[in-house]
């Protein structure tokens, strides 16, 4: 279901988000939420990427 999809997406991003600034911040300060928030919209990315691939692949997913 794509609207599960786009729930775990979130999922994702909120766990990615929360772990890099535990992370980051503490070390890097305002540049390590700068960090957090690349590697979060890198991530962001790469999921849908390959969510779309493999829908598309799997011909559930109609480009119009």
């Amino acid at each position: 279901n794509r609207t599960q999809i786009g729930a775990m997406a979130g999922v994702l991003q909120m766990f990615i988000v929360t772990i890099c600034n535990l992370v980051f911040i503490p070390r890097y300060g305002i540049v390590g939420a700068a960090y957090t928030f690349a590697i979060t919209n890198v991530a962001q990315m790469v999921w849908a990427m390959a969510w779309s691939v493999y829908l598309i692949k799997k011909k559930d997913f109609i480009i119009t």
